[in-house]
């Protein structure tokens, strides 16, 4: 330990010094001159390593904090002061660097930590265990630092190629839907001018649905084509079924579409015999459909490649190694914790528990609040069954609004379940990238490579219910605001804004129970690795 001590006109460090004077004799450690006689004497006791400053004069006009000194402890800093004088004697510690972080890089035995920490059995194991941690960290940070910047990119062009794939595949789905219109249209031997009287929708609407899933198919055959092409011109020794099933759909494919352009050349042949604009608007529907089935084929195959590529640097057997003895290094660090603090832990998880219980309340007690709008809608579209109920001017279906309840029940556990989901994933990767730190941010559990792909399968899955329940109460609480406000555009755009609060209000309920719900995780399994009595 290094003790400061400073004056109105100097400063002097001292290291390692058991007892320093302070005084107004010239042989004193540290000389100030005040106008009489003073003596301090700052000592040290090693043994328990503290501080204190003793007035050996019992010198009245030493003060400290407007009284007279006469034994202080210093725990950090304090200041000293002469009575009328403006002189003033500061005392600072400097604590050693020895510590834990020395510890990993210093050979310390078991009299060194004695001599550090006491006694304290507890503090001793954990310091060693955390030796443990040393050659573990050492060999993560290695691996972390040659595929690191690797697997960033990757990911981050994962995440943009997904992006851009979902958005490709809605504008397919339009493709096929408007190149569909013209097929089934001549199909039924509806002109282009008989369907103007049905603002260009054909009689049958179910026979243009199936002929834009049957183009819709078409395309995911053409996508799928390209995608086996640009595989199979990467491996060169690709498998012969493999080239086999790439030749049948790109050719099939390829028939379809040019059949699908023909009927579409026909069929807008019909508008004043301009024969022109039926070969370019037919080129222009179908040439854009297949090349954004092209592209969709192309960004599947980049995902493909990028996502083995991540494969490969995540799954390396060294970095395989480190994580099994990281888990395990996990549990020793947890069973090496002090009672106190399990039991502090305990508490804590009780009170989330708590927590958590009035956040599923309050999610389930303000369910039929939301579903108000969407069992109104249905109400609507099913009078006979509603059994409408009327309270202080509420109108509103018992029946139906029992299962839009439900049914935002059902969108509210999901969302925490998914969201809770990302959460364990990202408290893994940060225990990976940046070593453990506090299991309060990221948990103690650390998830291989099939680990994270089933907790991102569980994550897709509940995403896509939630977020279809999600669309669905969203859009009928448009409808019915646009019941009660009005169909124009300023009632459209109002009615959009209504519906946004009861889906605001959900995603915030579920935002804050999925994080509850982690924290629940991470003190639970915790308490699970703990093997001690």
């Amino acid at each position: 330990m290094s003790i400061v001590i400073l004056s109105s006109s100097q400063e002097k460090s001292f290291d390692d010094k058991e007892l320093i004077n302070i005084g107004s004799n010239p042989n004193c450690d540290f000389v100030v001159n005040v106008g009489y006689d003073v003596l301090l004497t700052v000592q040290i006791d090693k043994i328990t390593g503290k501080c204190f400053v003793i007035n050996n004069f019992h010198n009245e006009k030493i003060l400290f904090k407007g009284n007279p000194l006469q034994k202080i402890e210093v725990n950090n800093v304090c200041k000293i002061v002469f009575a009328d004088t403006n002189e003033y004697i500061g005392v600072k510690l400097v604590q050693d660097a020895k510590s834990m972080t020395m510890i990993e890089s210093e050979e310390l035995n078991e009299e060194d930590l004695k001599h550090i920490y006491g006694n304290d059995t507890a503090t001793i194991t954990r310091v060693k265990i955390e030796k443990q941690r040393e050659p573990i960290e050492k060999a993560r940070v290695a691996i972390i630092k040659q595929v690191s910047y690797s697997i960033n990119e990757l990911r981050q062009k994962l995440s943009a190629n997904s992006k851009t794939s979902i958005f490709l595949h809605i504008a397919l789905i339009g493709c096929a839907i408007i190149n569909s219109f013209a097929v089934s249209n001549y199909l039924m031997g509806l002109t282009v001018k008989e369907a103007e009287k049905y603002l260009y929708l054909p009689t049958n609407l179910k026979v243009w649905v199936i002929y834009a899933l049957i183009t819709f198919a078409i395309c995911l055959m053409l996508k799928q084509g390209v995608c086996l092409y640009l595989q199979n011109n990467v491996v060169k020794e690709s498998i012969k079924t493999s080239k086999i099933a790439q030749n049948f759909m790109l050719w099939l494919s390829a028939i379809f579409l040019l059949g699908i352009y023909s009927v579409n050349l026909v069929y807008f042949m019909n508008v004043n015999n301009f024969m022109s604009f039926a070969v370019f608007i037919s080129l222009f529907f179908t040439g854009i459909m297949a090349t954004v089935a092209i592209a969709c084929g192309y960004f599947k195959c980049n995902s493909s490649e990028w996502q083995a590529t991540l494969n490969k640097f995540e799954f390396r057997e060294d970095f395989e190694s480190v994580l099994k003895a990281y888990r395990i290094w996990i549990d020793r660090y947890v069973n090496s914790l002090s009672r106190t603090k399990i039991q502090n832990i305990k508490d804590r998880l009780f009170s989330l528990q708590l927590k958590s219980t009035g956040e599923i309340a309050l999610g389930i007690l303000t369910a039929p609040f939301l579903a108000y709008g969407v069992s109104n809608t249905l109400a609507m579209c099913f009078p006979e069954a509603a059994g409408w109920v009327r309270i202080s001017g509420l109108r509103f279906s018992p029946i139906f609004l029992v299962l839009a309840t439900f049914l935002i029940i059902f969108a509210f556990f999901s969302l925490v379940a998914a969201f809770t989901a990302s959460k364990k994933i990202q408290g893994s990767e940060v225990i990976k990238q940046d070593g453990f730190s506090d299991y309060r941010q990221h948990g103690v559990n650390i998830f291989g490579l099939e680990g994270v792909k089933k907790l991102r399968a569980d994550n897709r899955r509940y995403l896509y219910i939630a977020l279809s329940i999600i669309f669905i109460e969203f859009t009928m609480n448009v409808s019915y605001f646009m019941t009660e406000i009005g169909g124009d555009f300023k009632g459209l755009a109002l009615s959009f804004i209504a519906a946004l609060v009861p889906t605001a209000l959900l995603l915030a309920e579920t935002i804050l129970l999925s994080q509850t719900n982690f924290d629940i995780y991470a003190c639970d399994e915790l308490i699970s690795k703990i093997d001690k009595d």
